[in-house]
């Protein structure tokens, strides 16, 4: 839900989240959505598919360890029948890394992940976003330092209520959040 809220996708409940502009941030969803049609409009989705070059394509497809790819460009398939659930979803994380997006949200994309491809889209935040700010939305990855802080969310036993201190919490440190004190929320 969570998720969904930040998407603009949740209309139940009331509040605010402020985005950046929306050309600045993209969404990677739990299960990819590869469209029908050529392999180069799948990776430009939901731009044209003629926002990048073949060498621009072929260079993003072989970071993400999609180089078999390279040759079906303009090949039009069902690529959500012809590819496994790891390739779709690095084909996914591709766009992002030909869009190159100052903010990235993902919701448990990279828990679906088997343990090369997850290292490798990794990777891909590391060498060619490196300059993203990554929202992920899911368990924290014991095995992989790459997300330094985590926010932990957790249900107030009293309902709905602001809580007056609240600390993030970081991998290394327990999130302090007194229960002393609730404040009712204000209509």
């Amino acid at each position: 839900m969570l998720f969904q809220a930040i998407a603009g996708l949740w209309p139940w409940g009331s509040g605010r989240i402020a985005l950046p502009s929306s050309n600045s941030v993209m969404f990677v969803p739990r299960h990819p959505y590869v469209p029908l049609g050529t392999l180069r409009g799948a990776l430009a989705y939901p731009s044209p598919e003629t926002a990048d070059t073949d060498e621009q394509i072929i260079a993003a497809l072989q970071s993400a360890g999609l180089n078999r790819l390279s040759s079906s460009l303009d090949r039009i398939a069902r690529w959500d029948r012809e590819l496994t659930d790891d390739e779709q979803q690095c084909l996914v994380f591709t766009r992002l890394l030909l869009r190159k997006p100052r903010w990235v949200v993902i919701d448990e994309a990279l828990h679906a992940l088997e343990d090369n491809a997850h290292q490798r889209m990794i990777g891909l935040f590391r060498d060619g976003l490196k300059d993203a700010a990554v929202i992920n939305i899911g368990r924290p990855e014991a095995t992989n330092p790459f997300f330094k802080r985590v926010l932990h969310l957790i249900k107030d036993p009293h309902g709905q209520s602001f809580i007056s201190k609240l600390s993030v919490a970081f991998a290394d440190q327990p999130m302090a959040v007194p229960s002393d004190r609730p404040v009712n929320p204000v209509g």
